[in-house]
């Protein structure tokens, strides 16, 4: 077989190839990502959540949907911790409830260590934002500060040995008498009904859902938020792109036609042993530099441009 004729056979193969990905398949995600999906207990749901199982689908990975009994956890950020996963509201703006466990069982057990870190979620990301409906803030000083907390603001402080945690309703405008003392905020009750720290903290609570806006008006031409290397991208909702790889489907798909054209000529009128200078160079390009090469700079090359 002559060189001409593996060239049109290669690009004839490489052209069918790409034909799915014009029409927005073969990508890999698309295809493989379901609108919503059962979650047991939870009902149907929908991005920006999805299952572990399909992380490409969503922001927010849920473990074991596909289960009808047992715990629903979610992961907030990547390798981060799992929280039980309550309750899911699907209509703007997205919430949903949660629970630590591990607070709750310092919370139930009366530990301290309850109190040891600030807790905070990740705030944001290049494609979502999170945020606790109710928090408190507090103050924990060490014993050895001897700390005096201002009178009639109605601060209230709790021994947890070896601190002092401070909190109340206008301990923010406080802050001036605890600048040697740590900041902890933790999740609340929306309305906390009692003066001890054990009681008015909240193991379980509410998490409200942005999305960034790139990401909602993704969603709005009813793509799919993605990130490559931390940079958004719109899976069918990038027409630029999308024109630039009709156009390149479209000269391959000239070339391939315009070559078996040009073989099928030569062969019938029998002059492919009087080939020309032009026929000569092309496949002596073919043998130096291979089919690839072509293709690599009709790749290059910018289709958009007028």
């Amino acid at each position: 077989m002559t060189p001409v004729y593996m060239f049109a056979l290669f690009m004839f193969s490489f052209f069918m190839q790409l034909l799915p990905v014009a029409n927005g398949e073969g990508n890999g995600q698309q295809d493989n990502c379901p609108p919503s999906f059962d979650c047991g207990h939870l009902g149907k749901i929908q991005f920006p959540f999805t299952k572990t199982e399909h992380p490409n689908c969503g922001i927010f990975p849920i473990q074991n949907c596909d289960a009808r009994e047992g715990k629903k956890m979610i992961q907030l950020e990547n390798k981060g911790r799992l929280f039980l996963l309550l309750g899911v509201v699907q209509s703007f703006p997205y919430t949903i409830t949660i629970r630590d466990e591990n607070l709750s069982k310092s919370l139930q057990s009366r530990r301290c260590d309850g109190f040891r870190d600030n807790y905070t979620l990740p705030i944001s990301s290049s494609l979502a934002s999170l945020q606790i409906s109710y928090n408190l803030t507090m103050f924990r000083c060490n014993h050895t500060l001897r700390v005096k907390s201002p009178v009639n603001l109605g601060i209230s402080n709790y021994s947890c040995p070896p601190y002092n945690i401070y909190y109340g309703n206008r301990i923010v405008e406080s802050r001036s008498f605890f600048t040697e003392c740590s900041m902890i905020q933790l999740p609340a009750k929306d309305l906390p009904d009692d003066k001890d720290p054990f009681t008015f903290i909240s193991a379980g609570f509410v998490v409200h859902v942005g999305l960034s806006p790139d990401c909602t008006d993704c969603l709005k031409k009813n793509g799919h938020c993605r990130l490559d290397r931390n940079k958004f991208y719109c899976v069918e909702g990038d027409k630029k792109s999308d024109v630039k790889v009709k156009l390149v489907l479209a000269a391959v798909g000239v070339g391939v036609l315009l070559i078996v054209i040009y073989c099928f000529r030569y062969k019938l009128v029998g002059s492919w042993k009087n080939k020309s200078k032009a026929h000569q160079d092309f496949e002596a390009f073919l043998k130096s530099h291979g089919p690839l090469s072509l293709i690599e700079w009709l790749y290059s090359q910018d289709f958009t441009k007028s």
